[in-house]
């Protein structure tokens, strides 16, 4: 029985909500050949300002990275 969490930043969009868990299942179908009516998926949303990446909140990593870029 597998079961998988995923997180990322929540956003205002809710229209592709089955997607993930969707794409999830497909994937363990494909790779593990596990039955989609034994997998459980789990999506969990963060708050943007939560959201860290390199070690930094997400937003301070996209200023460093938009002050990096070129034009």
């Amino acid at each position: 029985m597998p079961n998988v969490m995923t997180g990322h930043p929540r956003r205002g969009d809710h229209g592709a909500e089955s997607r993930p868990h969707q794409g999830t299942t497909e994937r363990l179908v494909e790779v593990l050949n596990k039955p989609p009516d034994l997998t459980f998926v789990i999506i969990q949303e963060v708050a943007f300002e939560n959201w860290g990446v390199a070690s930094l909140p997400t937003p301070e990593f996209r200023k460093q990275m938009a002050e990096k870029s070129p034009g």
